[in-house]
């Protein structure tokens, strides 16, 4: 079984590069518009923010399943518990989204629903790449030092 270890730490490594490519290009896909809606600088802070929380939940989560003793994991997850609370309410960053320039009431209300995509969007484009880079997946490894009797 440990032959087989570089080869699913390498895959595991490629896998990870590819979800933190396709996390980042989401993320500026979604901050794309606010340079269009004239609110780039809060968007980035907002979503700033959101991703690194989301960040925090993923790595949270990923510890979670590399360690085996009990005391930390449920010291990781009240830390999870800690990140998911964050993003029901808009701890540590509280900024409310600014006025378009026209003032028009669709226009608030495309900034309202583009709010919401910053902030619960950029959560969960941040959870996956900490998680697939440091997360224990599959099964624990056999240790081959022990004779079967």
């Amino acid at each position: 079984m440990q032959a087989y270890r570089p080869l699913l730490l390498r895959r595991q490594r490629r896998i990870a590069q590819q979800v933190g490519t396709v996390c980042c290009a989401l993320l500026i896909g979604v901050l794309l518009p606010s340079f269009f809606l004239h609110c780039a600088r809060w968007a980035i802070l907002t979503g700033g923010t959101a991703f690194i929380k989301g960040s925090l939940f993923g790595l949270c989560l990923a510890a979670i399943t590399r360690t085996r003793r009990p005391t930390f994991i449920y010291l990781w997850l009240l830390l999870a518990l800690l990140m998911g609370i964050s993003f029901w309410n808009d701890w540590p960053l509280s900024m409310p989204a600014p006025a378009l320039a026209t003032g028009t009431p669709w226009g608030q209300l495309l900034l309202a629903g583009y709010a919401i995509l910053i902030r619960y969007g950029l959560f969960f484009v941040g959870l996956p790449t900490p998680f697939a880079l440091y997360g224990q997946h599959g099964p624990d490894m056999e240790d081959t030092t022990q004779t079967k009797e």
